[in-house]
This record gives C-alpha cells, sequence and structure tokens, in this order.
C-alpha cells in the first residue's frame, strides 16, 4: 500500500505510478516510475502508435500474391471495432460468434473488382415507389 496514505489521511498526495492486478487489486504503487515503464508507455501517443504500426504492420501481399487492392484489404490490422467482451455462452449466436473475430490477412480477398454504379444510379432518378392509392382491405 502507499504510505503516504497512513501519513497524510484522506488528503494524501496521488502516487506517480499504479499497478493493479487482474482481479482488480492494487499490487504495486510508487511515487517513481519503472525505466521499462517510462521508455514504452509515457512516450507520446504519436510515437507510440507508429511504433505499433511497425510491429503490427501485416500486410496481405506479404503472403499472397495480390491485384491492386485497396490499403484496407492489404493491412488488416488497421480495422477497428472489435472488443473483447464475452456474453455468457446461453446467449450467443452464430453471428456473434462469426463477427467476433477481427479479419486477419489469410481472410482478406487477393483481388478488388470494383462495380459501376451505372444501373443505380439511373433508376434512382425518381426516387423510392411511393403508392398514393387508399388501402380499402377488409382483412
Amino acid at each position: 500500500m502507499f504510505h503516504s496514505f497512513h501519513q497524510y489521511g484522506k488528503n494524501a498526495p496521488l502516487p506517480k505510478y499504479t499497478e493493479i492486478g487482474p482481479d482488480g487489486s492494487i499490487l504495486c504503487q510508487s511515487n517513481h516510475v519503472p525505466a521499462y515503464v517510462s521508455t514504452i508507455y509515457l512516450q507520446p501517443n504519436g510515437i507510440v502508435h507508429r511504433n505499433l504500426m511497425d510491429m503490427m504492420d501485416l500486410r496481405t501481399s506479404d503472403y499472397y500474391r495480390t491485384f491492386d487492392i485497396p490499403d484496407r484489404f492489404n493491412r488488416p490490422d488497421i480495422w477497428q471495432g472489435y472488443r473483447k467482451f464475452e456474453l455468457h455462452p446461453f446467449y450467443r449466436t452464430e453471428n456473434q460468434e462469426y463477427g467476433a473475430h477481427k479479419p486477419e490477412i489469410h481472410t482478406m480477398p487477393n483481388v478488388c473488382r470494383f462495380q459501376s454504379h451505372s444501373f443505380t444510379n439511373g433508376m434512382s432518378i425518381g426516387g423510392n415507389f411511393r403508392r398514393s392509392g387508399f388501402n380499402t382491405s377488409t382483412t
């Protein structure tokens, strides 16, 4: 436990460094930040992000022959929104199971063929179909 709490009571200064265990208990508190933590975690955000991208920058083109695919398919590590939280297995559906996995380089497409939107653009000029008749249904 941090010793200044016993010295100062409730108005004790907060420690600079706290390690928390997996169960939420406090493992260590100190006024000094350890050297290994200060070199990794206390760098500016851009530097840390750039270093992590260099370490995790796996590309699909490094493992498979690709043909002019967009960057979002070539680097699946940049995809966001795949959080890890566990649902109760009784209430889990197949779609939640399938959609919970982040894409990998082995699941990305090797070829991306773009389609023109000429049909959709031409048919959407008038807007959606709208029926303006009366509903005379008796059931």
